[in-house]
This record gives C-alpha cells, structure tokens and sequence, in this order.
C-alpha cells in the first residue's frame, strides 16, 4: 500500500484533505480519521500466540479455569492483548462494553495515535488505544462527539469492528455479494459488515439460525472471536 509523508503524518493513498485548497494549511487540531501507516514489522497479530494449548501461570485468570474460551483468553493474555480485572480474575461472563472491545482491536494491530482527544466521554486507561481505532477507522462515535464507551457493545457492532478490522490486517476492502440467511436479518443494520464477516467464518449466528444484532456480548466471546480473527485471519475459522 502507498503511503505519503506529509508534515511528518503518514496518511494513506487518498487522504481526507477536510475540502482544503492545500493540505499543509489543514488544521490537525480537527479530529479527523487520520489511518496512521501500518507496516508489516508492527503487526501485532502476527507475533499472536495461536497455540490451541495456551497456559502460562502470568497470564492464567483465577476465573477462567475449564471454562469454554479459557484457551482463546489465555492466547491473548499471552499476547498482551486482553488484560483481567485487578482482583485477578477476566469476568468472562461478563458484557464487553464499546471501549473494551475497541481496545482489544487496537492491541490486536499494535496501533499508535497520533492525538488521543477526540471524544468528550473518553478519557483515562482506554484513550489510548480508543484513539488509535479512530484515526485506523476502525470506530467512529455514537456522535461527533460522544463514543459512549461504558455502553456494552452490541453484536453487529462488534461485526463492524471486526469487518474493518479484518480489511487493515489483509489490506483489502473485502466485498461479498451473499446474504446470510439468519431468521432476524431484517432486524441487522450493518448488512454489509454482518454479511462480510459471516462469510469469513468470523462470527456467525446462533444455533436457532439468528444473529441478534441489538443483543450485546460476553468478554469471553470477544476473545473467541479476536482470536479467530488474528490466528485464523478469518479464513475459515
């Protein structure tokens, strides 16, 4: 992928120039998708330990012992790509709330921001990596303004993520001409996204043949499907 140097900011092919006569008298004090240059040497996924056996007592929580996703967990623990709560323990029952899951994603392509103030309600240990999806493009707000990032994500959200997500780690814009045929797909609003990645074996349905996109998600399905994503790259898996 081309990428140009312009006052010291990688941006990508074709830019968002903000309707300037010429970029360098953009202001950057804007908050605007940047798409900071990912090279091949600062992706994390590919240093993620894909082992279907992971433990490592530094990483082990004291909660996840024979539960379903205790590999997946372990495997990005590993990976310094999820993180438990103080008390030792991941609450993998638990709802993955927007800023949690968007965190994981940003861990997951090692991303670094370029400004970490876009967003009113974001602020504190996630901001970081908030705003490194933000200017990949991989998030957006529920407003100009306003992320909600204590809100438990729900699953086409999380869909959307993962979509996006998928296309920086292959460098496509993947497309799919499928509709998947869950019983409440009316109900999808992301159809692109949903379709895309249940084509990609990345998240599919229940086993009634629903997606339930308004409902929200666990912490330990969310390390299930990052996992997926990173080991499997969504090919299959």
């Amino acid at each position: 992928m081309k990428t140009y140097l312009i006052g010291g900011i990688y941006l990508p092919e074709k830019p968002l120039l903000l309707k300037c006569t010429f970029i360098f008298m953009c202001t950057f004090m804007i908050p605007w998708p940047l798409q900071p240059a990912i090279t091949e040497s600062n992706k994390l996924y590919e240093n993620l330990v894909c082992s279907s056996d992971i433990y490592s007592e530094s990483t082990t929580f004291t909660d996840i012992n024979n539960h379903w996703a205790e590999n997946y967990i372990n495997s990005l623990a590993e990976s310094k790509i999820v993180t438990g709560k103080p008390n030792g323990t991941f609450a993998p029952e638990d709802k993955i709330t927007r800023a949690q899951f968007t965190a994981i994603t940003s861990r997951l392509l090692n991303l670094k921001p370029v400004y970490t103030n876009y967003f009113q309600d974001v602020n504190g240990n996630l901001q970081y990596e908030i705003s490194a999806a933000y200017e990949a493009g991989i998030i957006r707000g529920i407003n100009p303004e306003i992320f909600a990032p204590h809100r438990a994500i729900t699953r086409e959200q999380m869909a959307v993520i993962l979509y996006r997500t998928y296309n920086i780690i292959h460098l496509t814009d993947y497309e799919t001409f499928i509709t998947a045929s869950y019983k409440d797909h009316r109900q999808i609003h992301f159809k692109k996204e949903v379709n895309a990645i249940y084509e990609l074996g990345i998240m599919t349905g229940t086993a009634e043949g629903s997606f339930r996109p308004k409902q929200t998600a666990t912490r330990a399905q969310a390390a299930k499907v990052v996992w997926g994503l990173g080991c499997d790259g969504g090919d299959g898996g």
